[in-house]
């Protein structure tokens, strides 16, 4: 019992068991997802040569500048594998770390804050809107760790570091640093009710955040602003998941919804060792932005929703839950009508949305990515990488992430990564391969996009080459042009010097 008892206690062992969660969750092969361009990205920077005539990569981008610019430095040293997998585990285990003192705050036991870190790493982060602290290295994991220690040691009344830690996430990934600083400066205000201690920390945050937020006017002084229609088809067609809460589950909606009361009730009704109120403040006003970006969507104001209101709140919410679930456990807050009845309505919701499935799908993707084998266009992509000329420009599968990574060529344009200064051409090139996205009826999976792309006529084929000046055709369908590689259904087109 007392080997039991200290495990229960132990660190190092409960940090052991959240790592290997992590690693089945979300460890899947490096590059992965975002990684396919972020990571490619890093190269980018100090070669600006790689991929030069790739319009993604050749169109100036300064949204993680400050990410950029020094993860961007260990590329002269490592592979983007090695680069990827230290990044992913050290972003792993600051935020492990983080979020085990960051539990501390409802003085609950080490084994039930490990355990709720292990709930809401199962339902998958968020339960909407796709948000995510752990997964591929990228600049918004790196934004999350100084967000949690900044709400760490907001709670400790550490004012300086705790602003400095808040800038710097907005300098990271300038849209969680948005939401962030409008939530944990105006619950601040609200708890302490200093105007000059709050105007001490906004400024602190604000000037740390122009590391980032300079590099970031420049490019948005230089990008060209979208039409509506276009603005449109990006949020509810490429990317609805991020922004378009119409595309989420109705049932999912209302569960975060309860579980923001359940925390707040429980927060009330805790009459010892209170959690901070700073941090069920800063939740409470991340869910106000939340029902906000949801009437954005109602009103049609995309505008608006190009800022993501709802972001910060869709992965803070079920780990909050978690932790607060496990509080009104120790106080037997549980049992009193109104937890009582709420927990009963989150647990009919969640088995309505079928969120207990969420663990076993996540380590089967995890396994399915680890078996996957390269399949005949991969294989194309990388015949493309050995044999084509360095500067070759390629008609693509435009729904591949994989194929810049594979290829080390430049595509005419590619779904999966759009260009945000200039989402107008971004789109426009994506209809010549892929044909007119309807905003009415939202996303659009690859199994649609691949179908018109391989319908595509020999006279479209010939237009988008002539305009764009393409070396070569990736498809699966048969043309009549010389044919280079082959492999399965996928062939490499040589496209005549002509066009």
């Amino acid at each position: 019992m007392t080997k039991l008892s200290s495990l229960k206690n132990n660190f190092a062992f409960h940090f052991a068991i959240l790592i290997g969660a992590v690693f089945l969750f979300v460890g899947k092969p490096v590059p992965y997802s975002n990684e396919f361009n972020y990571l490619l990205r890093l190269r980018n920077v100090y070669d600006p040569g790689y991929l030069a005539n790739d319009i993604t990569f050749s169109t100036p981008t300064n949204e993680y500048w400050l990410f950029d610019h020094l993860s961007g430095l260990t590329t002269f040293l490592l592979p983007i594998e090695a680069i990827g997998w230290i990044g992913r585990i050290g972003c792993w285990a600051l935020l492990l770390i983080a979020l085990m003192r960051l539990g501390k705050r409802w003085e609950i036991p080490n084994w039930m804050i490990s355990f709720s870190i292990l709930l809401w790493l199962s339902v998958g982060q968020s339960i909407i809107a796709d948000e995510w602290m752990f997964g591929g290295f990228e600049a918004k994991c790196v934004a999350y760790i100084c967000l949690l220690f900044a709400l760490d040691r907001f709670c400790d009344g550490r004012d300086f570091s705790s602003a400095l830690l808040l800038g710097l996430t907005f300098a990271l990934h300038p849209v969680v640093g948005f939401w962030a600083i409008l939530a944990a400066v105006p619950a601040l205000f609200i708890i302490h009710r200093d105007f000059i201690r709050t105007l001490k920390i906004s400024a602190v945050a604000g000037a740390v955040s122009l590391i980032g937020g300079i590099p970031l006017l420049k490019m948005s002084a230089a990008s060209i602003e979208p039409t509506l229609e276009n603005l449109k088809i990006f949020q509810l067609v490429k990317l609805p998941l991020h922004f378009d809460p119409y595309s989420w589950s109705r049932s999912a909606i209302v569960l975060v919804c309860v579980m923001l009361v359940f925390c707040i009730v429980v927060h009330i009704q805790s009459k010892q060792s209170k959690v901070p109120n700073f941090l069920i403040t800063f939740l409470a006003i991340l869910g106000f932005y939340f029902v906000f970006g949801v009437l954005a969507r109602v009103f049609e104001l995309y505008e608006i929703m190009k800022y993501t209101p709802t972001r910060l709140f869709a992965v803070f919410i079920p780990l909050f839950f978690f932790l607060y679930l496990c509080k009104s456990f120790t106080q037997n807050l549980h049992k009193k009508p109104l937890p009582l009845l709420l927990l009963i309505l989150i647990f009919s919701l969640s088995l309505w949305i079928n969120l207990p499935a969420r663990p076993f799908s996540q380590i089967s993707s995890t396994i399915d990515k680890w078996n996957q084998q390269p399949d005949d266009l991969s294989k194309a992509f990388r015949w493309l990488s050995a044999n084509s000329e360095k500067n070759a420009l390629v008609i693509a599968p435009p729904w591949r992430y994989d194929f810049w990574y594979l290829s080390e060529r430049a595509e005419i344009a590619n779904n999966r990564k759009p260009i945000i200064a200039d989402v107008n051409e971004w789109l426009l090139r994506l209809e010549k391969l892929t044909g007119k996205s309807d905003p009415t009826k939202g996303r659009r999976d690859d199994d649609e996009l691949r179908q018109v792309y391989n319908d595509l006529t020999k006279t479209q084929i010939d237009s988008i080459a002539a305009e764009y000046k393409a070396d070569y055709f990736v498809s699966e369908s048969g043309y009549p042009y010389e044919v280079v590689f082959s492999s399965g259904n996928a062939k490499i087109y040589k496209l005549s010097p002509d066009k």
